[in-house]
């Protein structure tokens, strides 16, 4: 599984050109090795089962990446079109029928922290994880709000970010 999930993100980096950087590979934790205890074992398994959520965010990433990047450019294939052609129908479906695979506002998706006051070309616009539903963290002030009028605070959020409340003895 784990080889799989890594050729399916390859295959989107190769044919999408999307920005990221590849995490360790689930591997190296060791629980596909014999161990002498265990322990051990167990240890190797459970850092293998947490790194593959990292994995499997990624997968998501370049999924929704390669989406945005076909909806624009229809010459480019489909995910549907990339994967069939590598995997079997049983994988494939199996992917489908995932979370990972959807962006819809329900389901529910990790946040990123994203700097706006410096320009970073291999860093998507907010607007892109907006579009997929992910929560957009990043500090506010006059520069950014020239840049990006359209992503300022509601007034309530500006009020409760600036206010602080005490309890009266």
């Amino acid at each position: 599984m784990d080889r799989d999930l890594s050729d399916a993100v390859y295959l989107f980096h190769h044919h999408y050109l999307l920005p990221f950087v590849y995490p360790l590979n689930m591997s190296i934790f060791g629980y596909s090795k014999c161990h002498k205890w265990s322990r051990a074992l167990h240890m190797a398994l459970h850092r293998g089962r947490d790194w593959f959520m990292v994995w499997m965010a990624l997968l998501s990433f370049v999924i929704a990446g390669a989406e945005d990047i076909h909806s624009t450019t229809p010459t480019k294939p489909s995910c549907y079109d990339i994967l069939v052609e590598h995997f079997g129908n049983q994988w494939l479906d199996a992917l489908l029928a995932l979370t990972v695979c959807s962006c819809s506002p329900h389901t529910p998706h990790a946040g990123v922290f994203l700097e706006l006051e410096v320009f970073n070309s291999k860093q998507p616009l907010p607007e892109i994880f907006c579009w997929f539903h992910v929560p957009v963290w990043y500090p506010w002030s006059s520069n950014i709000a020239r840049r990006y009028p359209h992503l300022a605070p509601l007034p309530h959020q500006l009020q409760e970010g600036t206010t602080f409340l005490t309890r009266s003895p």
